[in-house]
């Protein structure tokens, strides 16, 4: 498992190249924004971004990657705060004009664990709207959003072809009045091998500093070896 955390991601080549037979353009009922032509909305209380490839046009079935966001960028709940989910994340990184890219902004003072189930709703009806391949559906996150991932990868098992959690920690989905400490507090337990079981057909691709101040690394190298994971140190 490589030293250093990450905030930019690398995907590897082939991994989000479009497939599947040509379809008519589906209508999005959304507003779009005019920042890079992203489309924003609002599903299940989330506010979200919906960057598409530049050449999308709903003619054939795109691989989705649903980023989750840190906890610095969270915002209102009236998504005034949106651009935040920009900061980091798979912008920049190369493929990433190859798929789909859904990032939803956590409303302040609450927690992505906290939320699996509207992620799941946003991940589905982005998914029947944009003509996503359901076979290639992506999940990753920094920080709090790596928790988010875990939590929808456990509610879901079979919603992600994979998964790039960075610098957090394993959790189930949580109570709405869980805090921020008690999700750092779990980074740092034992990770039940029963509760990763549902998960075991699952890639898995981990990144996390040890020098990390903020998440425990122990909050990946738990995984790391209940999965029993090869390093790429």
């Amino acid at each position: 498992m490589p030293g250093e955390a990450c905030h930019r991601m690398h995907w590897p080549s082939g991994i989000l190249e479009g497939s599947g037979a040509p379809v008519a353009p589906a209508t999005p009922p959304h507003s779009v924004n005019p920042f890079r032509d992203d489309v924003h909305g609002k599903v299940a209380g989330l506010h979200y971004t919906l960057r598409k490839p530049s050449k999308y046009l709903g003619q054939w079935f795109a691989p989705l990657v649903l980023f989750l966001h840190g906890a610095g960028e969270r915002g209102d709940a009236n998504g005034t705060n949106i651009m935040k989910v920009y900061k980091h994340g798979p912008w920049k990184s190369p493929g990433n004009e190859s798929c789909l890219i859904l990032a939803p902004q956590c409303p302040t003072g609450q927690l992505w664990p906290a939320l699996a189930k509207e992620l799941v709703v946003l991940v589905e009806q982005v998914a029947e709207t944009y003509r996503v391949d359901r076979s290639r559906i992506y999940g990753t996150g920094l920080s709090l959003g790596a928790f988010g991932i875990w939590a929808v990868a456990s509610l879901r098992p079979l919603l992600f072809a994979a998964v790039v959690p960075i610098c957090g920690g394993f959790t189930l989905p949580v109570l709405s009045n869980d805090n921020m400490h008690a999700l750092l507090r779990r980074a740092k337990l034992p990770v039940k091998k029963s509760e990763l079981d549902p998960l075991g057909h699952l890639p898995v691709w981990l990144f996390h500093g040890a020098m990390d101040k903020r998440v425990d690394v122990a909050g990946s190298l738990n995984v790391w070896n209940v999965l029993g994971g090869r390093s790429t140190r």
